[in-house]
C-alpha cells in the first residue's frame, strides 16, 4: 500500500517507497537524560525504604516505652525495691535517648527523600524537555516524507499525464 506508515519506536518506515528512517539529533542525550531520570527514581526509592524502616523503629521503641512505663506503674502500685527502681528508671531514659535519636534520624531521612523528590523532578523536566524536541522533530521528519512523497506523486502523475499526450 502507497503511502501507508509504519512506526517503531520512533522510526518511521514507509511502504512502497525508499525507506526513510527518523534519526533524532539529540538521541544520546535523551538516553543519558533518561538514565538520570531512572537513577534518581531508584534513590528516591531506597531513601523512602530507608525512612520506613527508621519509622518502623520509632514506632516499635515508643511502644516499648509506652508499655515499659506502664508495667513500671503496675510494679509501684504492688511495691518495689530500691534496685527494682533505679533499674527501671535507667530503662526508661535510655529508652527515652533512643526514641529522641530515633525521631532525629526520620527528620533526617525525611528531608533527604524530599530533596530526592525534587532532584528526581528536576530529572523528569530535563528529560521531558529533549523528549518533546524528539517529538516535534519526528512531527516536522514526518512532514517532510509526506511532502516529498507528494512530490514524487505529482511528477509521476505529470509524467503519466504527459506521455498519454503523445
Amino acid at each position: 500500500m502507497q503511502g501507508q506508515l509504519a512506526v517503531d519506536d520512533g522510526l518511521i518506515l514507509k511502504k512502497g517507497t525508499i525507506n526513510m528512517v527518523f534519526k533524532f539529533r539529540y538521541e544520546s542525550l535523551l538516553n543519558y537524560r533518561r538514565h538520570l531520570k531512572e537513577v534518581a527514581q531508584v534513590e528516591l526509592a531506597r531513601s523512602m525504604e530507608q525512612l520506613a524502616v527508621a519509622k518502623e523503629t520509632l514506632e516499635s521503641l515508643t511502644a516499648e516505652y509506652d508499655k515499659a512505663t506502664l508495667g513500671f506503674a503496675t510494679r509501684l502500685r504492688q511495691g518495689i525495691t530500691a534496685q527494682r527502681l533505679q533499674d527501671f528508671s535507667s530503662y526508661l531514659s535510655r529508652l527515652k535517648e533512643e526514641i529522641s535519636q530515633k525521631a532525629l534520624e526520620v527528620a533526617e531521612w525525611e528531608e533527604f527523600v524530599e530533596k530526592k523528590r525534587s532532584a528526581l523532578l528536576e530529572k523528569d523536566r530535563e528529560f521531558k524537555i529533549i523528549d518533546k524536541l524528539r517529538d516535534k522533530d519526528f512531527e516536522r521528519w514526518v512532514a517532510e516524507q509526506e511532502s516529498r512523497e507528494q512530490k514524487a506523486l505529482s511528477e509521476m502523475a505529470i509524467l503519466r499525464h504527459g506521455r498519454s499526450f503523445r
